[in-house]
């Protein structure tokens, strides 16, 4: 019966991620780590996350064909989350089946993380693996731990909960070291924080907007956990977890609604203490909020998938070989250009046909206005709200570049993808279609 239960969270928890999969953001963040385990180094796509963090990644680029089935599958990963949460609320703290369920629904349908899912970069699997660490025991779950902080490096403030049976057990001790090993590499490239002034209040506002009955079934659970037993040392860590995140989004002032997120699978898993009433609220509140972060899906909306996807179907009857480039003048990021050659890469090109000595495909990312003074420097292919992308030769795009140099545009977002797909280029001959090389605020 439990199988059958947990079979059916995920499926639940897999709808409510995949139903608007098209809307779900494929910029910088997002396609990073893809290149990342493709280039197969032990790094990063940024500085301050663990190579643990990459493991899923790899997993769909060797079991996708394309990025929209890889983004699925990434979303098939999170739906475990709401899993886990019944398997603890079940096995670990042995609790009732009805408990279990609650649980697990509340996990498979809170809007806080099915929009994370779709942002594609929030919090990454941290909640997931924090959710595997309460789960398991041992080696298992310090490694599981470590795998959190891989993903996100405010997980570390979970460190409480893994003190939730007591002290160190002679079975931690491979786990710690393993643990303490991928922490302490991970650490040796950690950067500066995130964009100051985002205050612990204003994650707790925030994480409220985005899902006010997940964040106040995430507050009572654990003080509900007090008042029983089984969940009473889950809930101390639980608290004293979130309270050492809040401390430290406190000292770096940057602090967002998706970091407290993280511990959200042991909060829910709480509920397992409170009576059948008090669980029967808590999810009727889920329920009553409906799931919808994004809007319906619109094939060419700038930074989705759905429109990642349109320009690759655009792309694969175009001349070859060929690169992808962004000049981003105004407005939003129209699309990645990494993320439309790692799409390519998917459905199987190759470095022979994505490389510099073609033409190109330009993404013009800019208001209507000022695309309508700079003109367009080739055929349009696609053309949608605030971005147009273009095929041209390379000549041509330097020509073109001239007259919006004076624009100080952002010009680039090729790299990401050459460098792992061609190493020997040097960032001169990647941007050499450019003729303002140096523009200000280049992402190359």
């Amino acid at each position: 019966m439990l199988c059958v239960l947990l079979g059916g969270i995920l499926v639940l928890a897999a709808w409510a991620r995949l139903r608007n999969i098209g809307s779900s953001t494929v910029l910088q963040d997002s396609i990073g780590p893809f290149w990342a385990a493709l280039r197969g180094d032990g790094r990063t796509h940024a500085p301050g996350y663990g190579v643990g963090l990459l493991a899923p990644y790899w997993i769909m680029l060797v079991t996708a064909a394309s990025l929209w089935g890889a983004v699925c599958g990434l979303a098939w990963i999170h739906a475990v989350v709401a899993v886990v949460g019944a398997f603890i609320t079940r096995l670990r703290l042995h609790s009732s089946l009805f408990a279990a369920g609650v649980v697990g629904a509340i996990l498979a349908l809170d809007n806080g993380l099915v929009g994370s899912v779709l942002s594609g970069a929030e919090g990454y699997f941290a909640p997931l693996w924090i959710g595997v660490a309460v789960a398991t025991s041992g080696a298992l779950s310090w490694i599981a731990y470590a795998m959190a902080v891989a993903n996100h490096p405010l997980a570390i403030c979970g460190l409480p909960l893994m003190f939730r049976n007591g002290g160190f057990r002679r079975s931690d001790r491979l786990g710690v070291a393993i643990a303490v090993a991928m922490i302490a590499h991970q650490a040796s490239g950690l950067g500066g924080g995130g964009v100051p002034e985002h205050d612990v209040l204003s994650a707790w506002a925030g994480a409220f907007r985005e899902s006010p009955a997940g964040t106040v079934a995430m507050v009572v659970g654990p003080l509900a956990g007090l008042w029983a037993p089984q969940t009473r040392r889950l809930a101390v860590g639980v608290m004293a977890s979130v309270s050492l995140l809040c401390l430290a989004g406190s000292h770096l002032d940057y602090l967002r609604d998706h970091h407290l997120r993280i511990f959200i699978v042991p909060a829910i898993a709480c509920w397992a203490a409170a009576p059948r009433l008090g669980c029967f609220i808590a999810l009727a509140a889920t329920v009553a909020f409906p799931i919808a972060h994004r809007p319906p899906e619109v094939e060419l909306r700038a930074g989705t998938l759905s429109l990642n996807s349109a320009l690759s179907d655009k792309v694969s009857s175009l001349p070859t070989p060929l690169v992808v480039d962004r000049a981003w003048l105004s407005g939003g990021p129209g699309a990645e250009p990494a993320g439309v050659m790692l799409d390519l890469v998917l459905r199987g090109w190759d470095e022979e046909q994505l490389n510099t000595s073609g033409g190109a495909l330009i993404i013009v990312a800019a208001d209507e206005e000022d695309i309508g003074q700079v003109g367009l420097p080739g055929t349009v292919i696609v053309e949608g709200h605030g971005f147009a992308a273009v095929y041209a030769t390379q000549p041509a795009i330097r020509t073109w570049s001239e007259s919006v140099c004076q624009r100080t545009p952002k010009l680039g977002g090729a790299w990401d993808a050459l460098s792992v797909l061609q190493p020997e280029l040097t960032v001169n001959e990647v941007r050499d279609w450019w003729a303002c090389r140096s523009a200000r605020g280049s992402t190359l």
